[in-house]
This record gives C-alpha cells, sequence and structure tokens, in this order.
C-alpha cells in the first residue's frame, strides 16, 4: 500500500495516552496500528428525522432518537460503546448532518459531517491554543478512493490556506515532542 506522510493535532491525557480533539474524543489511539475512521453511513442517516439520532457505528442503524442535545457525559459514553450522536436538521438548502462532539470548551457542539480522519501535509495551525495538545505524525493510505485533498479554514502566518486530508484509515507512526508552530 502507498502511503502519504501527514500530521494529526491530538489531545494526550495525563495518562499520555492520544484521543482525537472533538469527535469521538473518549477514543484512545495506538502508535503504530492502522485505525479505521468511524462514521454513521448514508444508509443510516436517511432513516433517522429531524433531532438527535445515536448510531450504533458497529450495525449502522439508529438505536436513540431525541428531541433534546445529549449531554457531554452522553457523548463520551457514545464513544465507549461505538456509537455516534448526530444532529439532523432541516435548513432553507435541505437536511444538514452534524456530528457531535466535544468542543475545546468542553461542551457539547456540533460539527460538519466529514467522515474521515483529518489530517495536514504541515504540523501547524496558528489558530489553535496547544494546550493538552500534540502533533502526531502519521500516514495515509493514497490507493483509498476516499481521500480528498481539502482547505482547512485557518491559514498560515502567510495567509496561505493549509493543504488537509481526509481519509478512511490513519496509522500514528510518531508523537513530535517539538511541533512546529509559527510564532
Amino acid at each position: 500500500m502507498e502511503t502519504i506522510k501527514t500530521y494529526k493535532l491530538l489531545r494526550r491525557d495525563k495518562r499520555g495516552r492520544l484521543h482525537p480533539l472533538f469527535i469521538d474524543s473518549a477514543q484512545v489511539l495506538p502508535i503504530g496500528e492502522w485505525i479505521a475512521a468511524r462514521a454513521p453511513d448514508d444508509i443510516a442517516l436517511q432513516y433517522c428525522g429531524t433531532g438527535f439520532a445515536l448510531i450504533d457505528l458497529t450495525r449502522q442503524r439508529q438505536t436513540v432518537f431525541q428531541d433534546r442535545r445529549p449531554r457531554r457525559n452522553q457523548i463520551e459514553q457514545a464513544t465507549k460503546h461505538e456509537c455516534r450522536w448526530v444532529e439532523i436538521a432541516e435548513g432553507k438548502r435541505g437536511r444538514h448532518v452534524y456530528d457531535l462532539g466535544i468542543g475545546s470548551d468542553g461542551k457539547v457542539q456540533r460539527f460538519a459531517h466529514r467522515p474521515g480522519w483529518h489530517t495536514s501535509a504541515e504540523p501547524r495551525l496558528p489558530s489553535v491554543d496547544m494546550t493538552g495538545k500534540v502533533w502526531a505524525e502519521c500516514l495515509i493510505p493514497t490507493d483509498d478512493h476516499y481521500i480528498h485533498r481539502v482547505n482547512v479554514s485557518g491559514l498560515t502566518a502567510d495567509h496561505e490556506p493549509l493543504e488537509w486530508y481526509i481519509s478512511q484509515k490513519i496509522y500514528i507512526v510518531k508523537v513530535m515532542e517539538s511541533p512546529i508552530q509559527p510564532v
């Protein structure tokens, strides 16, 4: 399998374990293993009504539906049981799906539904507070047809868009102890 080197910003807990920043933030990420992306598929989502749905990622089906936003502990428990909370909303341009996760402020937030591991071509993101976070050097497969190159809304110090990738698999090679960050 051909791969390219990318970088992922991760959260490190007090025990030194690595976690995603927002979506599935309770998931522990191993170093030196291929990790498949976990997300509800389109078929599971098409049967959800407007509101908040808990999707079982192993069976790809809705297990709970409610009108009120789930609390932080519900989001964390869902991750531990291989489930994901999503919000389905109707807007002017049709139906929208949002993944629910824990934001940097510790509160439940909604994020655009873009399934896959998000990595960047460079280990820098000027607008992010690095407290409790580390950059990891990663590999993603180039032969996977799910890879997309996208621009993140953040910009480099020179106001150039950062190059980002979304892939269905990721391999964490190592944690970078001295990440490159522009001043």
